[in-house]
């Protein structure tokens, strides 16, 4: 409750790339932890200040700096305030008031072509493995998702539930794509799936509970070992749904577009393409 985040304000806060690719906690995550560390040796060495000894000596706990050997201690907020009313005998690098920016980049992104005229603009991916049930009506063509489960790894997790959440909602993307949802023009190239009822959304009842488990590798190359948690639901998701419905046609029909709808099951089973 002493510490207020503004995030997302072009006004104060450096350039960046944006929330894209489950960059917000591994890129924007990271660089508060940064700046958190380094506003921790800023407080450390104004406590020590304060209470004697060196910036070696402080802990910080409980909204507390402590010295460890006399068990002192000071307030973060009469730390603050001391910093505009008391002198200050700090390193001649550190700059005060408590101020901290940083930045974070992954040391193996490369936006620079190599000899091949290739890039490398994202630092690491996840992984995960889909397994579905689906019964298919081979009269009426429709699909029904009897039962799923995944197993992912995005290395760290700092949130679990929020982790799960997201990885449920890019499954029921995933399947919805797999199943239902379609673009479609008429021949004034208008779109005429311009809402719910035409556009196919998966809705709860049309989803089982969807199991999740977790595998944590951390990630080398970051400090925090995360992985992002953002994109392998979707993918895995769509082709699970959609490979499964074309094994319970069998191997005389054959599935080639997404979304499996009924009109396309039913052509693939007349030995249509579908």
């Amino acid at each position: 409750d002493q510490v207020t985040v503004t995030q997302g304000d072009t006004d104060v806060t450096p350039v960046g790339t944006g929330n894209a690719s489950s960059r917000a906690l591994m890129y924007g995550g990271t660089a508060a932890l940064l700046a958190a560390r380094d506003l921790r040796d800023k407080l450390a060495m104004c406590a020590a200040n304060m209470l004697g000894g060196s910036a070696a000596d402080i802990k910080l706990r409980d909204g507390l700096a402590w010295r460890r050997d006399t068990g002192q201690s000071v307030s973060i907020a009469d730390i603050a305030l001391g910093v505009h009313v008391r002198p200050f005998t700090v390193a001649a690098d550190v700059v005060l008031p408590l101020e901290v920016t940083r930045s974070f980049t992954p040391a193996n992104v490369r936006v620079e072509p190599d000899a091949q005229g290739r890039i490398a603009t994202y630092p690491t991916f996840s992984y995960s493995a889909h397994a579905v049930a689906i019964e298919v009506d081979t009269e009426l063509g429709n699909a029904r998702v009897l039962d799923y489960a995944v197993v992912h790894d995005c290395g760290v997790m700092i949130n679990p539930m929020l982790v799960e959440g997201q990885i449920r909602g890019a499954v029921a993307m995933g399947i919805g794509t797999a199943l239902w949802e379609e673009l479609k023009y008429d021949g004034e190239h208008r779109m005429i799936t311009d809402r719910f009822k035409s556009y196919l959304l998966p809705r709860a009842t049309d989803l089982p509970p969807i199991r999740v488990g977790h595998l944590t590798t951390p990630n080398p190359f970051h400090p925090l070992g995360m992985k992002g948690a953002g994109e392998s639901g979707v993918g895995g998701a769509l082709a699970a749904a959609f490979n499964a419905v074309a094994d319970a046609l069998g191997d005389d029909a054959r599935l080639e577009h997404v979304p499996a709808s009924p009109a396309r099951v039913i052509a693939a089973l007349n030995g249509r393409p579908a």
